[in-house]
């Protein structure tokens, strides 16, 4: 049976780079459609209800108008299981680099956003 609270891995010391994170989210449009990580995902839920996490599954698509990956953070579920298949969309520029600080990169959805 799998641990909710997975100590060691989600409950820790605050470290730099969530620091980081922290300040990076408080830059992002206020209430964007911004598909992420869980990281990231924990900060942005409880103030923006359009964010949500990236698909579990490569064979599904986003859709979401921005999408936030942090690299500092390589353990990551959803960055393993949808990283090769976001680096698809990006290398089709159906995604666009639009802001980067360190590992952190925001990429948004190429023409209009829903």
């Amino acid at each position: 049976m799998a641990d909710p609270l997975h100590p060691g891995l989600n409950l820790r010391r605050v470290e730099t780079r969530d620091l980081a994170l922290d300040h990076f989210l408080t830059t992002l449009p206020e209430g964007a459609g911004v598909a992420t990580q869980e990281e990231a995902y924990t900060h942005l839920a409880l103030t923006d209800p359009n964010a949500r996490l990236l698909p579990e599954r490569p064979s599904v698509s986003t859709g979401a108008c921005f999408v936030l990956l942090d690299r500092d953070f390589p353990d990551s579920a959803r960055l393993q299981e949808y990283g090769g298949a976001f680096a698809g969309l990006v290398s089709e520029r159906r995604y666009l680099l639009v802001a980067r600080s360190g590992g952190i990169l925001l990429y948004r959805l190429a023409g209009r956003c829903r």
